[in-house]
């Protein structure tokens, strides 16, 4: 049905019938660098897809979504169709907010990152990235807590190091454990001292799934007080 319609709108424009642009046809991917994969294709024969990332609605002059973008936060992100000609255009697209969808582990702190089926390895450590500058916001002790979702393995983490400015190694914490439907030793504890402001902050993390990569979660940091 959608696929007849893409046509269809097209020969509105012609006959000059009113009708309401649909919005793009988006998908919503979290990376395990911490950032977000939007991709989103017109639903319109012709059409184009045009995006802004400060909350503002899209215009005719904003930047064009060619197959795919990747951002820091979906907090601000708006997508909307334009027709051929840019006659006319669709309703706003926000995408899902996703810590609010994760709310229900907000005991364990702000949302760090996301781990996806497949994107693990699997029985071997894999780096896993995420992005916590501006979640590390002076010195202090810190605990990052790894909370699986879904999926039908487990993940196992092998340890955590914090860096500073990509390159300088900060602080870490060694030792194994995994979250899954059963879960032990899933918190790593890390000590910031001499915080830099303005500086960036990563935490790189050895993960894998135990017997495959069908595995699916979401990472938390939460400052000690």
């Amino acid at each position: 049905f959608s696929t007849r319609m893409k046509d269809m709108y097209v020969r509105y424009d012609k006959l000059a019938y009113q009708y309401r642009v649909p919005v793009p046809d988006a998908k919503v991917e979290p990376m395990l660098a911490g950032t977000f994969k939007i991709s989103a294709v017109s639903p319109v024969t012709g059409g184009t897809v045009r995006f802004t990332t400060d909350g503002s609605t899209p215009t005719a002059d904003s930047k064009v979504l060619q197959e795919s973008v990747t951002v820091a936060s979906v907090q601000g992100f708006r997508a909307a169709t334009f027709t051929a000609g840019e006659q006319r255009q669709s309703l706003s697209f926000a995408p899902v907010d996703l810590s609010k969808r994760y709310a229900k582990y907000a005991k364990y702190g702000k949302l760090l990152g996301t781990w996806e089926s497949g994107a693990i390895g699997s029985g071997t450590p894999k780096e896993a990235i995420f992005d916590a500058t501006g979640l590390i916001d002076g010195n202090g002790t810190y605990r990052i807590t790894f909370r699986y979702t879904s999926g039908q393995v487990r993940l196992d983490i092998a340890g955590i190091e914090v860096v500073r400015n990509d390159t300088v190694h900060v602080d870490e914490d060694i030792h194994h454990g995994y979250t899954g439907r059963a879960t032990k030793d899933n918190t790593y504890t890390i000590k910031v001292a001499n915080y830099e402001t303005g500086a960036s902050f990563k935490i790189k993390a050895q993960v894998y799934g135990d017997i495959g990569k069908d595995s699916n979660g979401v990472v938390l940091i939460k400052k000690q007080q």
